[in-house]
């Protein structure tokens, strides 16, 4: 059971966290989202429509980016280049199917849309095939999510001692080590 106040908290801010998350970040907010679903202190399909419509509008709106400043943003961000042009080059041979699941590998969500606006990939194009990519991730990342918290519900009610045994040995070890490390960086004398 979740602290009360952390209770109020998700349910006054939950769907908008996930929601801003999702159109920044993505799957870690998402997880915990599915998460909190599983313990009742969001709803599932209001998990999923946040992730969706977070994940939908911050990608729109890396591809309008590149489609009308892409190349200005470029010329500015030089570090940027050969992410988008590893992009570019992977768009031509199978950039349906990228532009669809780009969401599923790290690393790419923030450069494809990106790309795919510098690109000049059409608006009729990408609306829908990055509509059916959130359509998709959304639910899938909410539900692994979801189902970690099942599976950790469980494994905790079972070894709930033991669990607690491990992090204070976790913790003990890391306190040693750092102590550990700090005496053979002080000056000798």
């Amino acid at each position: 059971m979740a602290h009360p106040k952390l209770s109020v908290l998700l349910a006054r801010y939950g769907y908008w966290g996930v929601l801003v998350g999702a159109f920044f970040e993505g799957e870690t907010i998402v997880l915990i989202g599915g998460y909190s679903a599983h313990g009742q202190y969001l709803d599932l399909p209001g998990v999923v429509a946040c992730a969706f419509v977070g994940s939908l509008a911050g990608d729109q709106l890396a591809y309008q980016l590149g489609r009308r400043y892409g190349d200005p943003i470029l010329a500015r961000f030089p570090r940027f280049r050969p992410a988008v042009e590893e992009v570019r080059r992977r768009l031509e041979p199978r950039g349906t199917w990228l532009l669809v699941g780009f969401r599923f590998f790290y690393g790419l969500r923030n450069a494809v849309p990106f790309a795919a606006g510098v690109s000049g990939v059409r608006p009729r194009r990408f609306v829908p095939l990055n509509a059916i990519g959130a359509a998709v991730w959304a639910p899938v990342v909410t539900l692994l999510g979801y189902v970690f918290g099942e599976a950790f519900g469980r494994v905790a009610r079972r070894y709930e001692e033991i669990g607690f045994v491990a992090l204070v040995a976790l913790g003990v070890f890391l306190y040693a080590r750092r102590r550990l490390k700090e005496r053979h960086r002080a000056p000798q004398g």
